[in-house]
């Protein structure tokens, strides 16, 4: 007797790519403002049930800080990858004006911002992540050099001014990844600086860390001698993260 059992489906072609291209997309949900700036959160689809539960759960909220840590991060993953990418692509060496550098210094800064302790000083309260990263000098020699070019660059007037320009000569010196590993590990120093429940006191920053050294493969040649980095206002633009995922979303449909 033939087996007349119905048989499930299989999976076409069509189904695949529609599968693939949601799971490619990125989620933009729960916008939020903070003293700091602006906080986006981003979710993938495998951390979105799609049916709904037999029994809603009655768990706590989340930790709004916890998130804004978690949002950071997934930012500086499409920023590092975005970057690595597109220089990949353009096969030369990059400038200043190049706008997926520049987003990856705006993201690293709000990541860096992140929980900062405010400091009192003879000019009022202030917070900056520039002490924290002096802090690299103390515990690798080596990072003086960038400690000193930073202190010799005319026209730095504020310590977000110096932060901005330790940023860009770490990168150029592909030691960024290096440096901050050094930092992020010597939480009993940092904690001087930052929150305890900061990005840079938490495994988020320890994950950013480690995604940094993938950019030790592109090149850049930043000048910074008429740069106004103590002024620059750092604006996330989303859009740029927004049309990659458009991008590959046609990528895998196509």
């Amino acid at each position: 007797m033939a087996d007349v059992t119905p048989q499930a489906d299989a999976p076409t072609p069509t189904t695949d790519k529609i599968t693939q291209a949601a799971r490619e997309t990125i989620y933009l949900c729960n916008f939020r403002v903070s003293v700091d700036g602006e906080w986006l959160c981003l979710r993938e689809l495998n951390d979105i049930s799609l049916t709904p539960d037999p029994e809603p759960a009655h768990e706590d909220p989340k930790d709004p800080i916890a998130i804004e840590r978690l949002n950071l991060m997934n930012m500086a993953k499409l920023s590092i990858k975005g970057l690595i990418e597109s220089a990949l692509n353009l096969g030369r060496t990059l400038d200043s004006d190049y706008a997926p550098l520049q987003q990856f210094f705006v993201v690293m800064e709000h990541c860096l911002k992140h929980g900062l302790k405010t400091k009192k000083t003879f000019l009022g309260q202030n917070k900056s992540f520039w002490g924290a990263l002096e802090l690299v000098e103390k515990l690798t020699p080596e990072a003086g050099e960038i400690t000193a070019s930073v202190k010799d660059l005319p026209g730095l007037k504020t310590p977000l001014g110096r932060g901005r320009a330790w940023l860009r000569l770490a990168l150029m010196q592909k030691k960024l990844s290096d440096y901050m590993k050094t930092i992020i590990n010597r939480k009993d120093l940092l904690s001087e600086f930052y929150e305890a429940n900061a990005l840079m006191m938490e495994e988020e920053g320890a994950v950013i860390a480690g995604l940094l050294v993938g950019l030790n493969v592109i090149d850049a040649n930043l000048c910074m001698k008429g740069e106004d980095l103590d002024s620059q206002v750092g604006v996330i633009d989303f859009s740029m993260y927004l049309k990659d995922g458009v991008h590959s979303s046609k990528t895998v449909e196509g």
